[in-house]
Parts: structure tokens; sequence; C-alpha cells
């Protein structure tokens, strides 16, 4: 049974949990496969790693045909950006599905550019993306 203050920090814990879910769309695609928006124009790392934790147990047991993460509303992976890189490279390797980003531009496709070399960015990202970040490199 929780305290006194407890009723209210659970309210607080449900309250940001519905705030998070709110600023990503997703859909299952007719082939299985699991397309993810999150809103943009910044994505937090906390906020990042709070949904991939939800995922990774959602399906623990039964992964989807495909993850895509479709970042084109984000302009800003921030404060820090290595660490968001890190989450998905760590959620791509711990779901039983191939998982990719697609849509990214400016400072997130700077931040993959810096570890393009990587085989496990290299997989994340799509063919398109991948010439994106390519791009970047040569303007930095």
């Amino acid at each position: 049974m929780l305290g006194h203050g407890g009723g209210k920090q659970l309210a607080q814990i449900v309250e940001e949990a519905e705030r998070l879910l709110r600023r990503w769309e997703y859909g299952v695609r007719a082939d299985g496969g699991l397309w993810i928006h999150p809103a943009g124009p910044v994505l937090e790392t906390r906020e990042l790693g709070t949904f991939l934790r939800l995922l990774a147990d959602i399906f623990a047991e039964d992964a989807p045909a495909e993850v895509v993460f479709d970042l084109s509303a984000i302009e800003y992976l921030g404060p820090r950006w290595t660490v968001a890189l890190a989450m998905f490279i760590d959620f791509a390797q711990r779901v039983n599905a191939p998982c990719r980003i697609a849509g990214i531009e400016g400072q997130p496709a700077a931040v993959a550019s810096l570890y393009h070399r990587s085989p496990q960015v290299r997989a994340l990202l799509s063919g398109r993306d991948a010439a994106l970040v390519t791009k970047e490199r040569q303007i930095a």
C-alpha cells in the first residue's frame, strides 16, 4: 500500500507516461513491420530511453518483422546525442528483428556520420539516409 504521498507520486508517473506516449506515433504495417515516428523537433535521451525500454519489454517474446524509426521530425538529438545513438544500437541488438533509422537530416545525420564506420550504425541506416550521412560527413 502506498503512503500518504504515494497517490500523488503515482499520478505524476502516469501523467509522465501518457505525455511520453502522446509524442510518439506508431503503426503496424501489413507485412508485420513496426513504424515509429517520434514528434519533434527535439528527441531527448531520457525520453528515447524510456520508450525503447518499453518497446524492448513488449517485444521480448514476439518481435515484429522489422522496426523502422522515422526521425524525419527530429532536428536535434540532445543533449547527450552519443548516448541516443548507443540506445538505438542497443535496442537493435536486443530485439530479434531488423531495425533501421529513416528520415534523418541535419544534426541527427551529422551525429550518425561521426559513427558511420561502425557496422552497427551502418546497419541502422537505410540507403537514402546512409547517403545523407555521407553528405553530412563531406560538409563537416
